[in-house]
């Protein structure tokens, strides 16, 4: 089974949530890109201001923080123990929205087919992705960063299918040849 790729970019402002984060210092030193378990060095009052006028979407990008709330950390954990999910609180105007999480995505692959993807490379390292193709039987994630400095994170097509079924908002899945980091 192969890889869809996760993304924000979807098909109107309405499934869509923009927001920032509150208290920015609170997450000063907390490597949250690192894919390693921050449980310990978690603050327990992380807060999320929605900038919209609309209630949150079930998911949604604050800077680097993919945020979900509690049905799409059900679901994941169905599939993988590869996402810490650290709490966190979401305002809106006031309201409070609570069971949202950070999905502290913990593994990454290397997957990237370097022979058929573009790319950029400087030191050794791989970015700016702009053909992306994958050889996805090496993996064995059902939910990863592909292992490049670039933020992509890849679900397998069967975690896709369940969140699209869910009618999940805030999400868009992209087979790694029709994505676009634009």
């Amino acid at each position: 089974m192969s890889y869809k790729v996760w993304t924000q970019k979807t098909d109107s402002d309405s499934n869509f949530t923009a927001a920032e984060l509150e208290n920015a210092a609170k997450l000063s030193g907390v490597k949250v890109l690192s894919r390693k378990r921050l449980s310990a060095v978690w603050p327990e009052d992380v807060t999320i201001n929605i900038v919209d006028e609309k209630p949150p979407c079930d998911t949604f990008k604050c800077g680097p923080l993919l945020i979900v709330n509690e049905r799409i950390r059900q679901l994941l954990e169905r599939f993988t123990n590869d996402v810490e999910f650290l709490s966190v609180s979401v305002k809106l105007r006031g309201d409070v929205y609570n069971g949202y999480y950070f999905a502290n995505v913990v593994i990454s692959e290397d997957i990237l087919d370097r022979n058929n993807s573009v790319y950029e490379e400087f030191d050794g390292e791989i970015e700016d992705i702009s053909s992306l193709r994958l050889m996805d039987n090496d993996a064995s994630s059902n939910v990863c960063f592909l292992d490049v400095d670039d933020y992509i994170l890849l679900v397998r097509e069967e975690v896709a299918a369940a969140l699209v079924n869910e009618n999940i908002g805030g999400v868009k899945f992209f087979a790694p040849e029709d994505w676009r980091p634009w």
